[in-house]
């Protein structure tokens, strides 16, 4: 009874919210006259009174492309979250601690970005699409004594595009201020403000976006701070270089050519507040820099446009400056470039996903501890309303990135709190949020665009990915796997079809499948249209990953599609690509089939140059081998020499070898090497984590770079080692198995003495302490696992004649196993009935 009581005030909650979706559909306002195609910053106010104690308030609101709120003169929020017109999403905001009885005041500053009108591919925004601007809000209140008071957007509110905020210069990322404060004619964000001389907005259609929903994703957190270290001072022709405190300076008395450097600290995504009084026309430029030291003490700040600065023109007296937009900065950099102030003060405003720090690692290698607090610090620095590849060039939502990198360090490091106080461990929410942007953009031969929400050509480079395209198969199925989430697999499951059928479609007749090689930077056939190995590999992956998918939807006809055709590609490939001679595969071969193809849209691909082997095959490479091994395409009668083959790269310097890997393959890589279980191959992998990422410790920034000296600094294309660190070293992880998710506690410690920390899984935490003691001879062992879950522990077999005891019971003596223990290669196999456990493994006498 209880569950139907609870199910029946869900249902009720979800209809009275469609409810609300709905008459906000209805409420969008614009200006009377716009002009098409042009960018706009338009303040919307509506005044009201109200006579009663209030009891809650909540108002949602959406706008195109994106919103400040004020409520009585008091910063609210901003948003929305990144969407794609086709998926609007409104946010839900509590305003009840904003109003107050008597008259009120709801300010709304819409920027509508206009993005199409920027003609260079780098001034079109990566977090925007060019559609309709528009405004839709919902005020609804509920008073002490019961009644309701309720408003919407109409023709009742104000408008005003005429204020001191002017337009924007064109930015791939976050984009810049161009404020005249002089143009503001008082605080049109408080009640007391005369907007009679403002126009009254106009009504629009809500037919131009498709149907709006809640937000999927929780509001960003806010925190505020106050940075007290400047590390450089410029006045005139004198630099003052040394460290001094922010605080003992101010008021600091600023001219033309002043320049302060302030080190908030670390890199975090944040706008700023300034305090100042000016004289008029003073002019500032606030620039956000992720480097100083690094850079020779000169800021660089990371942008594909020349000037990406905050331009702010002063008028007289006292002001306040806040910044219209975040950025991914250490160092706030605050230059005078005509006229005189005098800077109050200065305060920095983290936004950024409502993320906490739950995991650690600490061993006796100070080099991975630091590692792995790096690799933490850049995916929280890249996760805001989406997963992003940096978080200052372009803050931008690639699916290879968010899923392959981000994702799974956020799974073992860090949990996000609700309103309630309670946390979300595994939590997929911007997963999910990143699958249903990429599906907005399938093209109509079944592909997505890497790279959503934007406006990035789909003829140019990037356009459409074919790898990428397969990724986003596997992300949908394991974000399922991982969440039981079957109702928007559900909403989706046309379009994964869609997107497995185009590759089925380039099915040529030896059954391979003729599409764009694997792009990554460091592949030698990246671009290539062939029947490439590596392709071929994602796509045997996607194919496996959406017949199980078939298989729970009770799709027969899908699953026994897909299911053999995954056996057909399984054939073909290790037929059509296997070089004997070589004991691995052939990185691709090229048809005249695979000519006649033609994409639509047609998709970027470059001639492959290379020589051709008898057979019209590219000779093996180390990335075919690697795929291979990935994917699970090599039969065991085949596995040793592939993985033979694959080993050979670390018969090679570190420099070498990061040449064949990059970053985000090495990701794949480490992957490969933990699979095996085998103690040589863990030490392997740890070695490699040690050699390729010991320098990415050493950054400024304290964040790691896209590639392995360059790129981006703050890019968590290489963050992926805390994921390892913690779910392979300290081996505390969930796993899928026959689309099955469990738990599994199998320490891979290689030559560490000591590690031990708190590892997040979709059940809870997870504190684990690993110690070799008499000098290898024994290691002790303590865990606690969340209350309810049952990991299955494996502890490694020291020696034959090992003696294991756990919780004072012994489990093992002297090799020989007591009970029902089992052994499993080199581990014993336990299932863990208790939530806290101790023990003991010795080696025992030869």
């Amino acid at each position: 009874m209880l569950l139907c009581s609870w199910l029946n005030v869900f249902a009720g909650q979800k209809q009275a919210e469609e409810k609300q979706a709905a008459a906000l559909q209805e409420s969008f306002i614009w200006l009377q006259a716009t002009k098409a195609g042009e960018q706009q910053y338009v303040a919307f106010r509506k005044t009201f009174n109200l006579k009663e104690n209030i009891a809650a308030a909540q108002l949602r609101v959406f706008a195109d492309n994106r919103f400040i709120i004020w409520i009585n003169g008091q910063y609210v929020e901003r948003g929305p979250a990144r969407f794609d017109p086709k998926g609007p999403q409104y946010d839900i905001l509590d305003i009840k601690p904003f109003l107050h009885k008597g008259k009120n005041a709801i300010a709304v500053l819409v920027h509508y970005y206009a993005v199409d009108s920027f003609t260079e591919w780098n001034e079109q925004n990566a977090r925007m699409m060019e559609h309709t601007p528009g405004l839709t809000a919902a005020l609804n209140i509920d008073f002490t004594n019961g009644t309701i008071f309720s408003l919407r957007t109409d023709e009742t509110w104000a408008a005003n595009k005429n204020t001191q905020y002017k337009a924007s210069p064109g930015s791939y990322s976050s984009v810049p201020d161009n404020i005249d404060a002089r143009l503001s004619d008082g605080d049109w964000s408080v009640a007391g403000y005369n907007d009679e001389k403002w126009e009254h907005a106009r009504k629009i259609s809500g037919s131009s976006w498709g149907k709006l929903s809640p937000r999927l994703i929780p509001l960003l957190k806010e925190q505020t701070l106050v940075p007290d270290r400047v590390v450089q001072q410029t006045t005139g022709a004198n630099v003052h270089d040394s460290v001094q405190s922010l605080r003992a300076l101010l008021p600091l008395e600023m001219e033309a050519g002043s320049e302060l450097v302030i080190d908030i600290g670390k890199v975090r995504q944040a706008y700023h507040l300034l305090e100042l009084d000016a004289e008029e026309g003073a002019s500032l430029q606030v620039g956000h820099a992720t480097l100083f030291y690094d850079h020779k003490k000169q800021p660089l700040i990371v942008s594909f446009i020349p000037h990406p600065e905050d331009r702010y023109i002063a008028k007289k007296g006292f002001q306040r400056y806040m910044g219209g937009d975040t950025h991914g900065f250490k160092y706030l950099v605050i230059k005078v470039l005509s006229g005189k102030i005098r800077l109050k003060s200065v305060a920095i405003t983290e936004r950024s996903y409502p993320y906490e720090r739950m995991g650690s690692f600490t061993s006796n290698d100070t080099l991975l501890n630091t590692l792995w607090k790096v690799c933490v610090n850049t995916v929280e620095a890249c996760s805001e309303d989406a997963y992003v590849d940096c978080a200052d060039r372009e803050r931008a939502q690639w699916i290879a990135d968010g899923y392959k990198m981000s994702f799974p360090v956020a799974r073992v490091a860090l949990a996000a709190k609700e309103q309630n106080g309670t946390y979300t461990f595994g939590d997929a929410r911007l997963l999910r949020k990143m699958i249903q942007d990429m599906g907005y953009s399938q093209v109509p031969d079944g592909r997505l665009q890497p790279m959503r929400p934007s406006v990035y050509p789909l003829i140019n480079t990037h356009g459409v990915i074919d790898d990428y395209s397969c990724l986003w198969v596997q992300a949908a199925v394991e974000y399922y796997e991982r969440t039981g989430d079957i109702a928007f697999v559900k909403q989706i499951w046309g379009q994964l079809q869609r997107a497995m059928d185009y590759f089925l479609n380039r099915k040529i007749a030896n059954g391979l499948i003729n599409a764009r090689e694997f792009i990554y930077f460091d592949n030698p056939l990246k671009y290539v249209q062939c029947e490439g190995a590596t392709i071929n590999a994602f796509i045997y992956g996607s194919l496996q990953a959406i017949a199980r998918m078939a298989k729970v939807l009770g799709d027969a006809k899908a699953f026994n599609r897909y299911a053999a055709e995954a056996v057909a590609l399984y054939k073909s490939y290790n037929s059509n690509l296997w070089n004997e001679r070589a004991g691995t595969y052939n990185a691709a071969s090229f048809s005249d089939e695979g000519k006649a193809m033609t994409d639509n849209p047609k998709s970027f691909s470059l001639p492959y140059e290379g020589p051709l082997e008898p057979g019209k095959t590219v000779a093996p490479n180390y990335h075919a081998a690697l795929m291979a091994l990935y994917f699970n395409l090599v039969p065991a009668d085949r596995h040793a020499r592939v993985l033979h083959f694959l080993l050979n790269s670390f018969n090679k310097t570190t420099e070498q070898q990061m040449e064949l890997w990059w970053p985000y393959t090495s990701r794949y890589l480490l992957d490969v090497l933990y699979r095996e279980q085998r103690t040589d191959l863990s030490q392997t992998a740890l070695n490699f984590i040690r050699n390729a990422f010991w320098h990415m410790t050493r950054y400024e920034t304290a964040t790691t770079s896209e590639g392995w000296w360059g790129g981006a600094s703050v890019h968590e294309s290489s963050a992926f080692p805390a994921y390892f660190m913690s779910a392979f070293v300290l081996g505390v992880r969930t796993v899928i198995e026959n689309g099955k998710l469990s738990f599994i506690i199998k320490p891979n410690l290689g030559d560490l003495q000591h590690a031990e920390g708190t590892v997040l899984t979709e059940f809870g935490k997870t504190d684990v302490q690993w110690t070799f003691r008499d000098g290898g001879g024994s290691l002790h062992f303590s865990i606690n696992t969340p209350k309810g879950a049952t990991p299955v522990l494996y502890i490694p077999v020291m020696s034959e004649r090992a003696t294991l005891v756990l919780n004072g019971e012994m489990l093992v003596k002297a090799g020989k196993i007591k009970g029902e223990l089992k052994r499993s290669g080199g581990y014993y196999v336990i299932p863990l009935k208790e939530n806290r456990c101790r023990g003991i493994i010795l080696k025992g006498q030869k």
